[in-house]
């Protein structure tokens, strides 16, 4: 059981075996869609938003350490100041001090 959790929780077993469905297949499906999923599609394609937000991908690329590349400093800044914040009273930002 533990390796099946381990085989599909992974991050490469869900990038190869889930893939979004489309927004417009999404709402021309009958029956098979529920009601709730069809209301999202319909409302983030009535959004119009622009195409370079829908190109983009998820940040998470399964790297560790890869946000360094992806965020700018302010944003790297401003997310170690909460991550600090949040554990201030732990031994958890020991354990992350050499990559704050």
């Amino acid at each position: 059981v533990l390796n099946n959790i381990i085989l599909f929780s992974s991050y490469e077993y869900m990038q190869k075996h889930y893939c979004w469905p489309s927004l417009s297949g999404m709402k021309e499906s009958n029956s098979e869609t529920y009601s709730g999923v069809k209301y999202v599609a319909e409302f983030v394609t009535s959004l119009d938003l622009p195409s370079r937000v829908l190109a983009k991908s998820n940040v998470r690329k399964g790297v560790v350490g890869d946000w360094k590349n992806t965020l700018s400093c302010e944003q790297s800044q401003r997310l170690t100041e909460k991550f600090l914040e949040k554990a201030k009273d732990t031994d958890i930002k020991n354990w992350f001090s050499e990559a704050i």
